[in-house]
């Protein structure tokens, strides 16, 4: 399968998910980017916004692990939609969020709490939901997984 993955940092998932899939990773940050090229040179890296997501490039699944909560409720609106139009037909979206309600500047980053239902909202329009779940990446239930299969 061919998977995006939005805000790959440093690496570490997107090493996981090109065990298996042929994953395009990419960020909005120069940095990660000369990073990610100089240790996975036989990797394709793109420059991008998590919003506008501009490439003309399509996929069979989309993933970011904590990156999507960066964005204003309208930008996240603006991401699903314009990650339904660079899925495949079938395609399917996974990503994680911290878990809760409102938004505030964390070390310097604006993050945007959701909660089930807020997540349910942005991606149902575009995205038959198959699974919302609270897990723990700290503390018990501090987050939220969503799977999703495009419409």
């Amino acid at each position: 399968s061919t998977v995006l993955e939005i805000g790959s940092g440093p690496g570490t998932d997107w090493q996981i998910l090109n065990k298996i899939n042929t994953v395009t990773g990419s960020d909005n940050s120069i940095e990660f980017l000369k990073h990610l090229k100089g240790k996975y040179p036989q990797g394709e890296f793109l420059e991008l916004d998590a919003v506008s997501l501009t490439t003309a490039l399509r996929f069979d699944a989309i993933y970011s692990n904590k990156v999507l909560h960066h964005l204003k409720d309208a930008e996240l609106k603006q991401s699903v939609i314009k990650q339904s139009k660079i899925l495949n037909k079938n395609g399917i979206i996974c990503h994680s969020f911290w878990k809760g309600e409102g938004s505030e500047t964390f070390n310097g980053m604006f993050v945007n709490y959701q909660t089930e239902n807020s997540l349910k909202k942005v991606f149902r329009p575009y995205f038959t939901i198959l699974l919302v779940e609270e897990y723990k990446e700290f503390e018990d239930n501090d987050s939220l997984l969503i799977i999703g299969k495009k419409i």
